[in-house]
């Protein structure tokens, strides 16, 4: 996803479980959301990411999800404002 400096997005995160099923996991507890760089970008415990106001463009920034042993992640890259 790209975003400006100070935007905010909502994740959502969908995960298949071992029936074949799929269940939104998003603000499941047991949820685990992280981020490599909080310089860049923050992720809070509802999947709400939000990239910093004095991020640089071109700075990127990889969120993290962790739900029932399985990962997922997401590449934010700072773009300029629209």
């Amino acid at each position: 996803m790209s975003k400006a400096p100070g935007e905010t997005e909502q994740l959502k995160v969908i995960a298949t479980m071992s029936d074949g099923s799929t269940k939104e996991v998003t603000r499941e507890s047991g949820i685990i959301y992280t981020t490599n760089s909080t310089s860049v970008a923050t992720v809070n415990g509802n999947g709400e990411v939000t990239v910093s106001p004095s991020a640089s463009v071109g700075f990127k920034a990889t969120i993290t999800a962790k739900y029932g042993g399985k990962t997922a992640t997401c590449v934010v890259t700072v773009a300029n404002a629209n």
